[in-house]
């Protein structure tokens, strides 16, 4: 039996990070956090207390195609300067971008990384803390990835 489609939820940290998605349709995870990454075809992005219109709230859902790895001045090249600027990030590439609406409010949790969620628990939360009660754990796996 295959297992349930995953969605990797993760987090728009600054205004900059949404303007690269909006603009480049790309997202970057650190490479240590992308083992979540492994068997999703979807990504919902989570923005914070930062976004205007609708803090606190998972704002977008996006259909990944595509996954490089490179160093993070080679992606954000206005960022050479960057602490991390030599470390290697996973890159993805992304299609079908679109705003949720009504966007999926978090009234409880404020400190969001990279986590694997199931698609239909996400479809069917009315309210992000309520994934923990409609979602088992997803098990993730880096067997099939060689960095």
């Amino acid at each position: 039996m295959n297992p349930p489609p995953t969605t990797l939820l993760a987090l728009l940290k600054r205004p900059r990070d949404e303007q690269r998605l909006l603009a480049g349709m790309t997202y970057h995870i650190p490479l240590e956090q992308a083992k979540h990454f492994h068997g999703t075809t979807q990504i919902a992005l989570y923005v914070g207390s930062w976004h205007p219109q609708s803090p606190f709230c998972v704002r977008y859902r996006a259909t990944i195609v595509d996954a490089t790895i490179c160093t993070r001045a080679a992606y954000i090249l206005d960022e050479p300067m960057h602490p991390r600027a030599t470390e290697r990030y996973l890159v993805l590439r992304v299609s079908n971008l679109i705003t949720l609406d009504p966007v999926i409010p978090s009234e409880r949790w404020r400190r969001i990384s990279v986590h694997r969620i199931n698609d239909d628990a996400l479809a069917r939360t009315p309210e992000l803390g309520q994934i923990q009660r409609t979602s088992r754990r997803m098990p993730h796996s880096t067997d099939a990835w060689e960095w």
